[in-house]
């Protein structure tokens, strides 16, 4: 989700939970900086933006297939 300067991503994780990576793109083009923790109210201003964009869409009709991968130090699950 983009707002801005502002990126925030959230991923899933291969326990099953999620992870919120937050990026300021105007200090840190190459996204290695997650600011979530220190930006708790952009984390939740985004997600409700999202949350309300994704309302409308339709749930995908195909099957995805996942790779667990490393970013920023952190196990996270990517599906495509």
């Amino acid at each position: 989700m983009r707002e801005g300067n502002w990126k925030l991503w959230v991923a899933q994780t291969p326990s099953g939970g999620s992870e919120m990576f937050l990026f300021d793109l105007s200090k840190d083009v190459g996204e290695t900086r997650n600011l979530a923790a220190r930006n708790p109210t952009v984390v939740a201003r985004l997600k409700e933006a999202f949350a309300n964009w994704n309302k409308g869409n339709l749930a995908p009709r195909f099957g995805s297939r996942s790779q667990d991968v490393k970013v920023n130090g952190v196990s996270v699950r990517l599906a495509f």
